[in-house]
């Protein structure tokens, strides 16, 4: 059975990879950073920051473009249909078609427009 494939064993590709970016604790708008609040003259924990004093820190995914990396072995398989992924480093994970592009700018193009799909002729 013969499975076309977008790239090769040896080509480069450049790729999208999620990173963890923390964005910074504020302080707490309810307890103004002290952790306690004090309701009919008594002290209680802040309900917002369970007494930290500020705000969980939030993690937003966040995307960005690596490579060049080579391809090192095409695996495939069929559950209803056949699935190609691309492994490029031992310590990476397998990746799809739509994740790997030729050249940094279609994978920098595929960052800015995320829904869109870029096309073969802007990733060659």
């Amino acid at each position: 059975m013969k499975i076309e494939t977008k790239f090769s064993v040896g080509d480069k590709v450049y790729y999208l990879e999620d990173e963890i970016d923390y964005v910074e604790t504020e302080t707490c708008f309810i307890c103004n950073g002290e952790g306690d609040i004090e309701v009919k003259e008594k002290m209680f924990q802040c309900p917002e920051c369970k007494g930290l004093g500020e705000s969980e820190p939030v993690s937003l995914p966040l995307q960005k473009t690596k490579g060049p990396k080579t391809i090192k072995a095409i695996i495939t398989y069929t559950k209803k249909e056949t699935e190609v992924l691309y492994h490029i480093s031992s310590d990476l994970d397998n990746f799809e078609e739509r994740l790997l592009f030729s050249t940094k700018e279609a994978a920098k193009a595929a960052l800015r427009n995320p829904t869109q799909e870029v096309s073969e002729s802007e990733n060659t």
